[in-house]
Order: C-alpha cells, then sequence, then structure tokens
C-alpha cells in the first residue's frame, strides 16, 4: 500500500541520493571503485526504507532504483552486503509491498541472473521455519497470482522472475517448475484483454534480436526472453484486439 508523508529533508536526502548514482553510474571507467566505496554508505538508508513496519515506505520505489543501479554496476558480482537486502525486499512485499512488484523485478531479475550461485545457496529464517531464497522468491510469486489487488500487468512483469531462475539455474530449480507454469497459466486464462500485456512491449529493444538471456546468447525471436543486461526498462503497454 503507498502511503505516508516524511519530512522534506528526508525527501530531499533520498532524491538526492538517487540523482548522484545516476551519475555516478555514467562515469566511466572510474565507476566500478566509486560504487564499491559507496555501497557501505548507501546500505544504511536501503535497510531502514526496506524495514518491516513501512514507516519510509513513501521512499520505497526511489530506494528500490537506487539498489537496482548497485545491482547492475556493483563489481565483481553482488557483494555479500547486498545479498543482505534480498529477504527485505520479498518480507516487504508480502508484509504491505504488493502494488510495489514491477519496481521490485528489476532488483530481482539481478540478482538472480548476476550471481546464481548465491541466489540457489541464499537461505532466510521465516515464521513457518528456513527456507531458500528460491523458496522464498515461489512464495512471492505466488501472492502476486493470488492476490486480487495484484494487475495482469503486474503477473506479467513476474513471469520474467520464473524464466529468469529457469535460464539462471538449469537443473536446480525443477521442483518449482511446474508450480511456476500453473500460476503462469492461470494467470493466462482469468486475464482481460485490455490490461494483457505483449512480451515484445516489455523487452528493451536491444534486447528483442540476438539476445543475451541471463548470460546465454539466444538467435530466435522469441518474444518471452528476459535479457538480463537491461531488465524491464521499457513499461508501455499494448492492447491487443
Amino acid at each position: 500500500m503507498r502511503s505516508g508523508k516524511r519530512p522534506r529533508s528526508t525527501r530531499r536526502f533520498v532524491l538526492s541520493l538517487r540523482a548522484f548514482l545516476g551519475g555516478v553510474v555514467g562515469y566511466g571507467t572510474h565507476r566500478h571503485l566509486v560504487l564499491s566505496q559507496l555501497t557501505p554508505i548507501v546500505l544504511s538508508p536501503l535497510r531502514i526504507i526496506l524495514s518491516d513496519n513501512g514507516e519510509y515506505l513513501e521512499f520505497l520505489e526511489s530506494g528500490l532504483e537506487i539498489l537496482q543501479k548497485l545491482l547492475k554496476f556493483y563489481p565483481n558480482g553482488i557483494s555479500a552486503e547486498l545479498w543482505g537486502l534480498f529477504p527485505s525486499i520479498c518480507g516487504v512485499f508480502m508484509d504491505f509491498a504488493h502494488d510495489f512488484i514491477k519496481e521490485m523485478v528489476p532488483s530481482f531479475l539481478w540478482y538472480i541472473c548476476r550471481n546464481p550461485e548465491a541466489f540457489l545457496r541464499g537461505t532466510v529464517q521465516l515464521p513457518q521455519g528456513p527456507t531458500t531464497f528460491p523458496g522464498y522468491m515461489s512464495l512471492v510469486l505466488q501472492k502476486v497470482f493470488s492476490n486480487e489487488y495484484n494487475s495482469n500487468t503486474e503477473k506479467a512483469a513476474s513471469c520474467y522472475l520464473m524464466l529468469a531462475m529457469m535460464h539462471s539455474c538449469p537443473g536446480a530449480i525443477d521442483a518449482w517448475i511446474p508450480g511456476y507454469l500453473k500460476l503462469a497459466v492461470g494467470g493466462l486464462r482469468t486475464c482481460l484483454v485490455e490490461d494483457q500485456v505483449s512480451a515484445e512491449s516489455w523487452m528493451p529493444p536491444e534486447g528483442r534480436s540476438d539476445k543475451v538471456v541471463c548470460g546465454r546468447r539466444h538467435t530466435t525471436e522469441s518474444t518471452s526472453a528476459v535479457c538480463c543486461s537491461a531488465p524491464l526498462q521499457g513499461r508501455s503497454t499494448t492492447t491487443r484486439t
């Protein structure tokens, strides 16, 4: 649920941080060095924004945009500190931020595609017991497709998470694939024509042919592929007739 207002000083800080990181990612050859030094400083406000009390929900979208830049450009994969935010994003979604799933999908894609081994190894303690990161991701997907308040556009975005896991973790998530297919097919059966999203409209232009799918090159014209070099940059929708 999108709500809450914070002091202007807090708002300015978060927006300035987002703008600053936007400039850093275009800094050229020194970008990785700057980001590696800046990340420990940025992690503190991100942990607050992604806390489970929802007090800073107003800044969640900006926080997710900041995190996406860190995940995309952080040198030598993704640090353990950045991985520590993965359960927080899932928890925020499960608790009160179900309508932010489209903003969360790009960060999830970078986690899965940049370091699938760490994704598969990760575990988190939930009230019902410990589970793996893929297991937690499956709980998120189940909630997206079972929640009547999540639109078909948001469900379409979530399908990219299923595809990313299948491409990046071959053989390691086979037990979940039947459930993913059931969710996706069930969503297709109930979606409204006016709210459908063409797969092509969700693909970045450079990813529509001879595309790299999670580090694997595909030369087909399949529009169901995920291009993790620029996940979900396009967000336009089209109406099928």
